[in-house]
């Protein structure tokens, strides 16, 4: 469901470029980047950060609404979440969907921001994002890891992976297209 708050606004709080340490992927002249945005939800202010190799936040392919356009910007956190069993919060996986719309020359502005629904059973949503095109239509894939379940109760120690799908439109229209492959 999208969280419509009265001043959605995120912007780029820090770009960077740095050489990092020799021998990392043994190339010393290897130089990475750091992207950190700050954003709003539930009337919290969020910064996340995202560099080369960790892909947290992915802006791309285009929805439209009427007369207003735009791109995408998914953005994947860790919040720490009550859990079954825990006496402690643990980190649980969330993504967000925020419709960056275009205002004139470099200027943009976030028309709505939504959560993508993920099962309670996932625990970690890692690697790439992946946000395409397919039969007009954009879609985001995320690769998940959730615990194997039967009925309500967890096989400790048994995970599965897969890939969990979700078909992107205009503003806050999001449809659940796969999740993992014997669901």
């Amino acid at each position: 469901m999208a969280q419509k708050l009265s001043s959605e606004r995120a912007h780029s709080c820090y770009i960077g470029c740095n050489p990092l340490d020799p021998g990392f992927r043994g190339d010393p002249h290897v130089a990475d980047s750091l992207t950190c945005l700050e954003w709003i939800w539930e009337d919290r202010k969020r910064v996340t950060c995202s560099a080369s190799d960790k892909g947290n936040l992915l802006s791309g392919g285009h929805w439209t609404e009427g007369d207003a356009n735009g791109r995408f910007r998914i953005i994947r956190i860790e919040d720490p979440r009550r859990v079954s069993g825990s006496s402690r919060p643990v980190l649980r996986p969330r993504v967000f969907v925020q419709w960056v719309e275009a205002r004139g020359m470099n200027r943009e502005m976030v028309r709505t921001t939504a959560e993508l629904p993920i099962d309670s059973t996932v625990i970690a949503v890692y690697g790439e994002m992946e946000l395409s095109e397919r039969q007009g239509r954009w879609r985001v894939l995320l690769n998940a890891e959730r615990t194997r379940t039967k009925g309500s109760s967890i096989w400790s120690g048994r995970t599965q992976t897969g890939w969990l799908t979700y078909e992107l439109g205009p503003p806050r229209s999001i449809t659940t297209q796969a999740i993992f492959p014997d669901s």
